[in-house]
Order: C-alpha cells, then structure tokens, then sequence
C-alpha cells in the first residue's frame, strides 16, 4: 500500500460512504495548496482518502498551521494502519513544509483514533459539520 497525489474528484467517494457527506465537497477544497491524497492497492483500487493544506489554528493564530480533513478509510478496511499511513503522510508534508501546528475538525467516534496517533484534543467549541450536522471537535499536534 502507498499513498499518492490524486485529484480531488477522487476522494469524493469515500467522502460520501464512509463520512456521510452530502455535499462532497469541503470549503477547504478551495485553499491554494490544497492536495489531495488515497492509499491505493499495486493495481489502483483506492482503500483510503484524505485532503490538507495550509491554513492557521485557530488556538495558535500566529504559528503556520496545516489542516488536513476529510480523512476516510473503507469501512472493511479500518484497523489495519491506513489512517496512520494517511496521518503520517500529512505529518510530513505540514514538517517539510516548515509548519507548526497540524491541526483538524474530528468527529467524535474518531477522535480516540486521533488521541492515539499524537494529536490533543481542543476545548475551543467549533461548529456543526455542514455536510453531517455532527459535532465537530478540534484536534492539533504541535510540530
């Protein structure tokens, strides 16, 4: 398993089927750096999604924050390590591009997932989701 560039079409899939989203697509699509990633199989078949790009922390306003979202794996495919494949590459881009914090809205069934992989869980209420109307919570790690 590897995890590469895709477009942003891609992820729409897995955006819908596993996060529920209505609408796939996200406001922090439109980020300038915004790109856009999958774990696929040798043959091309997409197991895992994810999207990031610059953008401050709220907490930490004047650091060079990176936010990554709509991280999503195949529900038969969860629990074997490709969200921490997903996270890590994340992790490396937002560290060679010399950021600070990393940070994300989580729902909260994910949020031990996140707990596990080095992020902090935030007390700064954020809103509902648009696409799910779920709560959000906010998660950051500083680099």
């Amino acid at each position: 398993m590897r995890v590469s560039s895709v477009n942003q079409e891609l992820t729409y899939s897995l955006r819908r089927e596993v996060l529920g989203w209505k609408n796939t697509v996200s406001e922090y699509d439109a980020l300038p750096d915004a790109s856009h990633f999958a774990v696929t199989s040798p043959e091309g078949t997409v197991f895992a999604v994810g999207s990031s790009g610059s953008l401050n922390c709220p907490l930490f306003p004047d650091s060079k924050g990176y936010k990554f979202w709509a991280i999503a794996v195949e529900h038969d495919k969860q629990g074997l390590g490709l969200g921490r494949l997903i996270i890590d590459h994340v992790l490396n881009t937002a560290i060679n591009s010399e950021k600070e914090i990393l940070w994300a809205d989580s729902r909260q069934t994910a949020l031990d997932f996140y707990e596990r992989v080095g992020f902090k869980l935030s007390d700064l209420d954020r809103p509902f989701s648009p696409n799910t109307n779920l709560r959000n919570y906010m998660i950051y790690r500083e680099l």
